[in-house]
């Protein structure tokens, strides 16, 4: 008589092994979008930072320059051209520029930030609560600023600003 010889195989995964691995590579990619999302709200608030401060250093440079060493008014055309072409990283989000009406102080804001520790690193300097100089400009598109609130920033209301004040 001829033996019929089993052949058993071993070379495949089972069920369970199979689910184990998917469970892991699905934990894992879920990790990754996290930490990637949050990578990319840090990048648009560094940029966010980085706008103001070179929008403060333009305003400055203005004032400087100017015979009176005032600040230029909020009319987009007395604003350095340079600053003008610095858009947000997303629409929703609004540049600031507001200045009192004898043009020695103002504030620059970021409408937006996404993460608290961006806005409570340097705080509000010489900030003003409740638009208390007066009502701004979008830097990116000349519409007027609602409410800038610099005094609640450190409360972490996603606004950043900056301000400045001439010698008297």
């Amino acid at each position: 008589m001829i033996k019929i010889k089993k052949i058993k195989s071993e070379s495949g995964f089972t069920l369970i092994e199979l689910l184990v691995v998917i469970g892991i590579i699905a934990i894992l990619a879920t990790i990754g979008a996290i930490n990637f999302s949050s990578a990319r709200a840090k990048a648009r608030d560094a940029k966010r930072v980085a706008d103001i401060k070179q929008i403060q250093s333009a305003i400055e440079v203005e004032a400087a320059g100017s015979s009176a060493g005032l600040y230029p008014s909020e009319a987009t055309s007395d604003l350095p051209a340079d600053i003008l072409t610095l858009s947000p990283p997303r629409t929703s989000d609004r540049y600031c520029y507001v200045t009192d009406a004898g043009l020695t102080s103002y504030t620059v804001a970021a409408i937006g930030i996404e993460n608290v520790d961006v806005a409570n690193s340097d705080g509000p300097v010489d900030a003003v609560g409740g638009n208390g100089v007066g009502d701004g400009i979008i830097l990116s598109t000349g519409a007027a600023c609602d409410n800038i609130d610099c005094s609640a920033a450190v409360a972490g209301n996603g606004t950043y600003c900056l301000a400045g004040t001439t010698a008297e």
